[in-house]
């Protein structure tokens, strides 16, 4: 079984890319666009990982995460903030929220992205 990451991205372009870059290294990829249907896919589906903006429509990446980190099924599930806010203070806040990984969009290619999957869930 292919293993299965979402991604929540508001952005439709990148989300797009990530998501075939991630399909074409094997992975089974959930796209959302708003925190609220992130929560609603992280109920209902079982997730290896997930990959979420912080600026995203319904509430933001922050708050989501959170969320995830109070649900039974995502509680441990390796969550990557993939996002431009590059301060210290959204490190901070993220990664206080619960987030495992934090990549900034303008640092890291798309086959940057794919390495940093492999390496917190492992080759699909």
């Amino acid at each position: 079984m292919s293993k299965r990451i979402l991604i929540v991205e508001d952005d439709s372009f990148i989300e797009e890319l990530t998501a075939k870059k991630l399909e074409k290294a094997g992975y089974e990829v959930i796209a959302v666009q708003n925190g609220k249907d992130a929560l609603m896919k992280a109920n209902e589906d079982h997730l290896d990982l997930v990959i979420c903006d912080l600026v995203i429509p319904n509430m933001d990446g922050f708050e989501v995460i959170r969320q995830m980190r109070a649900m039974e099924k995502t509680r441990e599930t390796p969550i990557a903030v993939f996002s431009n806010l590059a301060d210290s203070d959204a490190l901070d806040k993220a990664t206080k929220a619960g987030a495992t990984k934090f990549l900034i969009k303008a640092n890291f290619s798309l086959s940057d992205v794919v390495m940093e999957v492999e390496n917190l869930i492992g080759k699909a």
